[in-house]
């Protein structure tokens, strides 16, 4: 039978909450244990695809703006790691009323930090584009595709 109480759980809702304690069955516990296994490790491979992502886009943009390759490396390690940790926390977070609050609050600043970081891109990599097509003998305007030479 579908339980609304699992779903809610998976989505950060904390189970303490909704139904007290005194009135949760073994079988109530042994599914919130479950909810918030999934949870977490949706939690964590989430955090940690967003920083596979931010540690790729740093290296562009650090290669771009001509910063030293050992420096360039370093950052992108701090970074992934920053990111990394984060995830922990938040998916750690998840087992509890008060660690929920934390790590939710941690998820969101994750989030935040994604959306700027990535909006920070945005224009070294739009400058990058319009590099390789200058180099290539190309212009970039608004709405233009770059084809590759002999396609």
């Amino acid at each position: 039978m579908f339980d609304s109480r699992a779903v809610l759980n998976l989505l950060s809702v904390p189970h303490n909450i909704l139904i007290p304690r005194g009135e949760a069955t073994w079988g109530d516990r042994i599914g919130w244990f479950f909810t918030n296994l999934l949870g977490s490790v949706v939690v964590l491979a989430v955090g940690v695809g967003i920083a596979l992502g931010l540690r790729a886009l740093a290296r562009v943009c650090l290669r771009i703006s001509g910063c030293e390759a050992k420096l360039a490396e370093l950052l992108c390690r701090v970074l992934f790691a920053a990111c990394v940790a984060l995830a922990l926390v938040a998916a750690v977070g998840k087992w509890g009323v008060s660690g929920y609050w934390f790590g939710s609050a941690i998820t969101w600043l994750l989030g935040v930090f994604t959306l700027v970081v990535a909006v920070a891109c945005i224009g070294p990599a739009r400058n990058f584009m319009a590099g390789v097509a200058i180099r290539s003998g190309k212009r970039l305007r608004d709405g233009d595709v770059l084809e590759k030479d002999g396609a």
